[in-house]
């Protein structure tokens, strides 16, 4: 397939802001055996997961480590 459908995948902010991420950002095309892979991984120890680099792909993040806040918009890479 093309296109294949997959499930959503968004994170929801405890101050009602949302995260939308695109397929690719969370799966991964194997090639040339068409096998689609969830790049997405919890941790066992703690509970927590981590938003790593290949969710955070075409997207403007930004940390403010002073005020504990997290920002984020679509953008291009190619673009900035």
């Amino acid at each position: 397939m093309e296109r294949p459908e997959v499930p959503e995948l968004s994170l929801l902010f405890p101050d009602g802001a949302v995260w939308d991420f695109p397929a690719e950002n969370y799966f991964v095309r194997l090639d040339p055996d068409d096998i689609m892979c969830l790049a997405v991984l919890g941790t066992s120890r703690t509970g927590m997961s981590i938003i790593g680099n290949f969710q955070q792909q075409n997207f403007h993040v930004v940390y403010d480590l002073q005020n504990n806040r997290l920002g984020f918009a679509p953008r291009r890479c190619t673009e900035v």
